[in-house]
């Protein structure tokens, strides 16, 4: 019985490393996709799912889409880089709707800006207009913004994303932007909202009418403080924290609505690390030093926990009570280590998941 066991969890950790490179396989299939010519002004290269255009040039505005690709995908890219200054209205990528299929059940708007020698993004819910009006009901809706240029910061309305209807959006900018979050999306319906790069202010006195479920911030900072993570109107906060050096502040955030803690830090975690987050239900530690016994006191609530460092142990598992799911490097264990391990997945106490 162990012994069959333990061929599930080398059975994990292989799973793991297909399904990377499962999507490495992927990323190669799509970038070598034939070119095409969907987009007047760019360079487009087009798969039966996904049409990826680029520019460094002038384009006209709305977009003009090529009658013979109208209607064929569920993914749309678009990368522009042009050395000028670009104007962006509510009208601008309004004619993107014409490539999505009818009949699609998953789909995508990615868009970069890049290079702009100025990047004036200046109507309110500027991105609203991009899907189709009559996608099924059941049809998922995700979109990535990324404006990536460090030395020109760009323009945009207060209420940029005001009234947006996605399941996911992922946005990343190196500058903050003008509006505070409750400016910017204000009537929102978003399940899923990553933010990294530059911060988003937060004025908890400003009436908010969106509905956010779930919010990941990501960012580099040295301490978990609402400086660095400010508190948003989201049912659901994620923080996703690097090379975090400062545990324990005199001033903790009240993160009521924080469910799961993703921390990477260069030095050791001391004693008491998380006990400013008692509500966690996830939490994922990597270090390049090790975890004090004792780091991981007062999360009675934890449920799901993932931990990569130097020599793992069982110790932490130990430490808290209620934990369903355990990730960790297996083969770094001791055999002792790896017999318990074993013997908690045999009896169902728990479900373990190979790290790399």
């Amino acid at each position: 019985m162990l012994r069959t066991v333990l061929l599930s969890l080398i059975l994990l950790v292989s799973l793991s490393s297909s399904s990377s490179i499962l999507r490495k396989s992927l990323k190669r299939r799509q970038s070598d996709a034939p070119p095409c010519n969907a987009i007047e002004g760019f360079e487009c290269k087009c798969s039966y799912f996904r049409v990826s255009c680029t520019t460094t040039r002038e384009y006209p505005s709305p977009l003009k889409i090529n009658e013979n690709e109208k209607h064929k995908y569920q993914s749309v890219e678009l990368v522009i880089g042009t050395a000028q200054d670009i104007h962006v209205n509510d009208r601008t990528f309004e004619s993107v709707k014409e490539l999505y299929k009818n009949d699609g059940d998953n789909y995508e708007f990615r868009i970069k800006f890049e290079k702009f020698t100025g990047l004036h993004l200046s109507s309110p819910g500027i991105f609203n207009r991009v899907f189709p009006d009559n996608i099924p009901q059941h049809a998922r809706k995700q979109m990535a913004l990324e404006i990536y240029n460090p030395e020109v910061a760009p323009s945009d309305n207060k209420h940029l994303f005001q009234n947006l209807n996605v399941d996911a959006l992922e946005l990343y900018a190196l500058y903050p932007f003008h509006g505070t979050f409750q400016q910017l999306f204000d009537g929102a319906n978003i399940k899923y909202l990553r933010l990294s790069g530059g911060e988003i202010r937060s004025d908890l006195s400003q009436s908010f009418t969106g509905t956010i479920s779930r919010i990941e911030l990501a960012r580099q900072a040295s301490a978990l403080s609402v400086q660095n993570f400010p508190v948003y109107p989201a049912h659901e906060l994620i923080i996703n924290a690097f090379y975090i050096t400062e545990f324990n502040t005199e001033h903790p955030p009240n993160y009521s609505n924080l469910g799961e803690l993703r921390v990477f830090s260069p030095g050791r975690i001391p004693a008491n690390a998380f006990q400013q987050f008692p509500n966690i239900h996830t939490l994922s530690i990597s270090t390049d030093a090790d975890i004090d016994p004792n780091a991981l006191h007062g999360l009675n609530n934890l449920e799901k926990l993932s931990i990569k460092e130097p020599r793992p142990s069982l110790a932490l598992l130990n430490s808290v009570p209620n934990i369903k799911e355990f990730e960790t490097n297996i083969e770094k264990l001791d055999d002792d280590a790896q017999c318990q391990l074993v013997g908690k997945l045999a009896n169902g106490q728990i479900a373990v998941q190979g790290k790399s």
